[in-house]
């Protein structure tokens, strides 16, 4: 594939991606919409670890920062099961910090570590609290320390991130 093909490729499955995700929020969990959901990102998950085989990280220096970010969604949407192409993503990712959207780098720690079973770094993966009826981090290791690792991400504090969830 070349590069202008993946890009191509990244945006349509990116939109696919969102479209879904959109209308399950909208309509609720209705069981075709999932089903709908899974087959899209079973897609989606075939194409960019084809993409990754060929090419690897999707930096924005070789794809642009539309492409990059594509490709981070669709890895992020990626289950527990894929753990390991996961952690193969964020490797690189850590390896590349300046070619990357650093927020991104967050959200994809933060999801590895959770489906690791370990606490998060940075508090970007929710879960939604029965009683209050509000999304709070999922357990964060050394939590008075989380607007300090935040910060060298420029990825604004905890508190912040929190305020723009809707509740």
């Amino acid at each position: 594939m070349t590069i202008e093909e993946v890009k191509k490729s990244l945006k349509e499955a990116f939109v696919k991606d969102q479209a879904i995700r959109y209308e399950l929020e909208e309509q609720g969990d209705i069981q075709e919409l999932l089903d709908k959901m899974d087959a899209i990102d079973i897609d989606n998950n075939k194409l960019i670890r084809n993409i990754f085989k060929e090419h690897g990280l999707i930096t924005i220096s070789k794809f642009g920062e539309d492409s990059s970010s594509d490709a981070f969604f669709l890895i992020q949407h990626m289950l527990r099961e894929d753990l390991d192409f996961m952690e193969e993503y964020l490797d690189l990712m850590e390896k590349n910090l300046d070619d990357i959207p650093k927020e991104e780098y967050v959200l994809l720690k933060d999801r590895v570590l959770v489906y690791s079973g370990k606490p998060q770094l940075y508090g970007t993966q929710l879960d939604l609290n029965k009683t209050t009826g509000k999304y709070e981090p999922i357990e964060i290791e050394d939590p008075s320390n989380v607007n300090a690792r935040r910060e060298k991400f420029g990825v604004g504090t905890l508190e912040e991130y929190l305020a723009e969830i809707p509740n």
